[in-house]
């Protein structure tokens, strides 16, 4: 709309079908912009800026990647994953502030893990809130904890 900032990220445009085998496939291409993404941040801190934001990036950067999210997104106060192995991807490209585990943890054996690379936790289920209770001596790292039900 006119007067209306855009906030996408990516732009979808049509590629020409050259031969039969293009024709299989549909005829689309994603292009994902970290320059848009930086900026599209930036406008949001100009609209709420006392407001924490924290970019939500689920499946591997929606297919696209984590580390076109970690350089996207770098300005941004925390990221919001939703796996282990995500959190460690962010964590081996260098992303230092804080990450939140949305699904939490899905077997207990990840809790250690989630502790040492300095991850929040959000507890679903009683199971999860067990492997909290029960490691909470042996997960070092684990500082805080607060609650809302």
């Amino acid at each position: 709309k006119p007067g209306k900032q855009s906030l996408a990220f990516a732009s979808f445009r049509r590629t020409r079908m050259s031969s039969l085998s293009d024709r299989a496939q549909r005829p689309i291409l994603l292009e994902v912009s970290t320059a848009r993404m930086q900026a599209n941040l930036q406008a949001l801190r100009r609209m709420q800026p006392s407001q924490s934001i924290w970019a939500v990036v689920k499946a591997r950067g929606y297919g696209h990647g984590l580390d076109a999210v970690v350089q996207g997104f770098e300005d941004a106060d925390g990221l919001a994953l939703l796996e282990l192995e995500e959190l460690l991807q962010v964590r081996s490209l260098g992303w230092r502030k804080p990450v939140l585990l949305l699904e939490g943890l899905f077997a207990e054996a990840g809790l250690q893990e989630a502790a040492e690379f300095q991850a929040d936790i959000v507890v679903h289920c009683k199971d999860q809130l067990q492997w909290l209770l029960s490691n909470s001596k042996n997960a070092q790292g684990f500082q805080r904890a607060s609650g809302r039900v």
